[in-house]
């Protein structure tokens, strides 16, 4: 025992390490502290949690990337009462197994340990999550083979003789692999893309405010901004405080010439977060739409300070610096901005037409606007703005 117990202790030590490093991410981030409760209420909680795991394990419906969870203040809730009840039958099925089958026992404890780091003992940002399963899963699988096994070595499976207990045990195994491949077959079709996937979080999860702002993301993602609107005012109905959805909501107006409520909302996002860089990049673009183009870039440069979390805002963000010195008057400066937005991403439609709209109808290199041209050809040929760059460019090779 000694010797096993010695050549954990780096194990125990890397854990240590990174359970510490974890907490003092937490503390740091101001995010967390929304989901702070006091310790009575995360046990509680805590308990339902480990109980709708050990539920899913052998029930797998209603899964759901993110999930709105009720906090539980008192152990009168009656779904405390019954997870306390599950949990409850699940220790003393281990305890009898400790004799009896200790990899049963193992399996029991295996699930315990690897769901105690994210059962928001130590305050975390999610009370549940599909993904903390995957590690104790292992756990689950070795239970069932060791429970099939147990069976199976009474009866002879190869055997041509049909008998009652073989039969129920086959057919047993042949609907529990029927249940879960359909199972996983159905689930994958909720992760097809980022809109059925939050389509169906949302669905399961009304309540949750995330969800519905990811929905709205991902419905402007694919330009449905009529879609994407309600599920932003939803969200913040839920949750008034965050402030990227104040932001894409102001995009939202500013795109059909709503600026004054697009102004309020922005001045909303920057109220509750000073430091959103989605909210200086609303106000970035607020300033262009208003032909003020020195506070346009001032706000934009300051987004980029803040780190934006996605190539998609780094596009955007150079693209309208940009645009913004274009309608200074300074080229080359746009050139740099536009250029840096292609770094990103090559084949971004809209920063290589505006790279060729300058060489072409500003600085006259006809070189650099055929470049850019031909790109224009490969993503969208038939565009209007193409065909009137394609009949300059030949006008400039003809002389």
């Amino acid at each position: 025992l000694k010797e096993k117990i010695i050549d954990k202790i780096p194990f125990l030590a890397i854990s240590c390490i990174g359970s510490i490093t974890t907490m003092a991410i937490f503390n740091d981030n101001p995010i967390f502290k929304n989901y702070y409760v006091d310790f009575y209420s995360r046990m509680l909680s805590a308990t339902k949690a480990f109980a709708s795991y050990f539920c899913k394990f052998f029930v797998p419906f209603n899964l759901s990337n993110r999930y709105f969870y009720n906090v539980s203040t008192s152990i009168s809730d009656w779904h405390v009462i019954i997870s306390v009840f599950i949990l409850a039958l699940i220790v003393y099925f281990a305890c009898k197994s400790f004799k009896k089958n200790v990899v049963i026992f193992f399996c029991i404890l295996w699930v315990f340990i690897n769901l105690a780091p994210v059962s928001n003992i130590i305050p975390g940002p999610h009370w549940m999550a599909d993904r903390y399963l995957y590690y104790p899963s292992l756990a689950y699988g070795l239970f069932v083979a060791v429970l099939f096994s147990k069976t199976f070595k009474n009866i002879n499976l190869f055997s041509s003789r049909i008998n009652l207990k073989k039969g129920i045990v086959i057919s047993i195994l042949i609907l529990m692999l029927c249940f879960y491949s359909f199972g996983t077959i159905k689930r994958n079709t909720a992760w097809s893309d980022s809109i059925t996937l939050w389509e169906d979080c949302v669905k399961k999860n009304p309540e949750s405010a995330l969800a519905r702002a990811y929905l709205g993301g991902s419905y402007m993602k694919k330009d449905l901004k009529n879609k994407a609107y309600p599920e932003f005012v939803e969200s913040l109905k839920i949750f008034p405080s965050r402030a990227n959805v104040w932001a894409n909501l102001a995009y939202i107006d500013m795109d059909v010439g709503r600026l004054d409520e697009a102004y309020k909302k922005i001045r909303l996002a920057l109220l509750y977060e000073w430091n959103d860089y989605e909210a200086h990049i609303a106000l970035g673009l607020f300033y262009i739409h208003k032909a003020n183009y020195n506070r346009a870039v001032i706000e934009l440069e300051r987004a980029l300070e803040l780190k934006p979390e996605s190539i998609d805002d780094f596009i955007l963000i150079y693209n309208s610096i940009g645009f913004a010195y274009h309608k200074k008057g300074q080229n080359m400066d746009a050139i740099e901005a536009f250029n840096k937005a292609l770094k990103f991403n090559p084949d971004n439609y809209e920063v290589n037409l505006n790279l060729a709209s300058i060489y072409t109808f500003y600085l006259n290199d006809k070189e650099k606007a055929l470049l850019h041209l031909n790109k224009l050809k490969q993503l969208r040929p038939d565009n209007t703005n193409v065909e009137q760059i394609q009949a300059r460019v030949s006008t400039m090779f003809a002389k």
